[in-house]
């Protein structure tokens, strides 16, 4: 039962880190290196969401329940 308690905090763990880069590169002015970062996060967490509705884990558990990933897709 620890061996599950422990890959959910890493998945938990993992996807607060790649919030907040993508996050991170939401300003005024950015290069072509923060446009990448931003669409490798989005890619990878929009694979996590897919898959967790698969799954059946609830976003919530995931920090990804009305997460709008979307956003970041439109300053482009």
């Amino acid at each position: 039962m620890m061996e599950n308690v422990k890959y959910k905090l890493y998945l938990q763990d993992l996807v607060a880190i790649l919030k907040e880069r993508l996050e991170g590169t939401m300003k005024e002015e950015y290069s072509e290196f923060d446009l990448g970062m931003q669409m490798e996060c989005y890619n990878i967490l929009d694979i996590i969401k897919q898959q967790a509705e698969a799954f059946n884990i609830p976003l919530a558990e995931l920090g990804l329940e009305h997460y709008d990933l979307e956003k970041f897709m439109k300053r482009r």
